[in-house]
């Protein structure tokens, strides 16, 4: 799913106790559970810096966006209000992009001091419906 800086992979698997989740495969070929809850993870990506991962989850009871530090996976913030998914951050890892429906979001990420997210806004919303994989150009 996605790559940090230092070499770590980010994937997803789906086992019978908590369906989807993500985990990281180090570069020496070591595996953890970074988020593995009863609720389905996916879409995960690494800010830049690799010290931060955004993805979707399903476990307020719709999917939304979150935020968590990669260090301190307690430290995490929801970003989407109103649904969201497919994560995707801008190259300086002060904004957070993702999808709503045929909606284009931006959210601003604060990564100093406290994580915190900023309230979404619409970038565009043209009733497209948008594929799944995107990206942001500088």
């Amino acid at each position: 799913m996605s790559y940090a800086p230092d070499g770590t992979l980010l994937f997803s698997t789906t086992g019978p106790e908590t369906g989807s989740d993500l985990w990281l495969l180090d570069p020496k070929g070591t595996t953890r559970a970074l988020v593995a809850t009863s609720a389905e993870e996916a879409s995960g990506r690494f800010s830049p810096d690799g010290r931060l991962l955004a993805y979707s989850s399903n476990t307020s009871g719709r999917v939304e966006v979150y935020v968590q530090s990669r260090a301190n996976p307690a430290d995490r913030v929801q970003v989407s209000a109103t649904g969201g998914y497919a994560p995707v951050w801008s190259p300086k890892s002060e904004r957070l992009y993702f999808r709503r429906g045929t909606a284009m979001m931006e959210a601003n990420i604060n990564t100093t001091g406290k994580l915190s997210a900023g309230t979404p806004v619409e970038v565009f919303n043209r009733g497209w419906t948008l594929r799944w994989t995107f990206d942001v150009s500088r």
